[in-house]
């Protein structure tokens, strides 16, 4: 069916993950106890439900997550907002629209563990899939920058767009390396290639 912005779409993807994580930890490579979970877009909901639910994940990633964005699902959804995430947890946004601005209340109140926050500057929502990047990638410069969406600020270019993809992907990857391997001091260097990035 088509995706609907509801509480029973979002039960529906919640189930999807439970069959994909049920299967990998009865996998003999698995370290069942150290599971790392990530979601994406409208994806989040459903990802953070887990987190608040199962004892198997360790550490939770969103990428641009839909709970920003529809915060009365989350008002909704009993489960989610009774609960707080205490796993270690990095929230990667996209940058600033013109007009409305994302609701982060969920980052600042049911947030109890370590917790990493980043807006990428030259990022829209779609550039943190990497399908869609490959896709832009043989499009040519000039038509890339006239079909970008004009409710933002300035046109991105294919290169930074691939720069800031390519800095989404290292932070996801140090952090999960230091919630997952027992790297605590690899979180001071996610903390500060964070800040080494929002000076550039």
């Amino acid at each position: 069916e088509r995706l609907r912005f509801d509480l029973p779409s979002v039960k529906a993807q919640e189930m999807d993950m439970r069959m994909a994580l049920n299967y990998l930890i009865n996998q003999q490579y698995v370290d069942s106890e150290r599971i790392g979970l990530m979601g994406f877009s409208y994806g989040a909901l459903p990802a953070v439900r887990i987190a608040t639910q199962n004892l198997n994940i360790k550490a939770l990633v969103t990428l641009d997550g839909s709970h920003s964005y529809f915060r009365d699902l989350i008002f909704e959804d009993t489960i989610l907002y009774k609960k707080k995430v205490n796993v270690p947890y990095l929230q990667l946004s996209q940058r600033k629209f013109r007009t409305d601005e994302p609701d982060n209340s969920f980052l600042t109140k049911q947030i109890s563990g370590k917790a990493f926050y980043m807006r990428l500057n030259k990022m829209d929502h779609q550039d943190f899939s990497s399908n869609y990047l490959l896709v832009k990638s043989f499009t040519p410069d000039t038509i890339f920058e006239k079909n970008q969406l004009r409710v933002y600020f300035e046109p991105i270019s294919k290169a930074e767009k691939r720069r800031g993809y390519d800095l989404a992907k290292d932070l996801v990857t140090t952090f999960f390396d230091a919630s997952l391997k027992d790297g605590e001091t690899t979180y001071d260097a996610l903390a500060e290639r964070i800040v080494r990035a929002k000076d550039d």
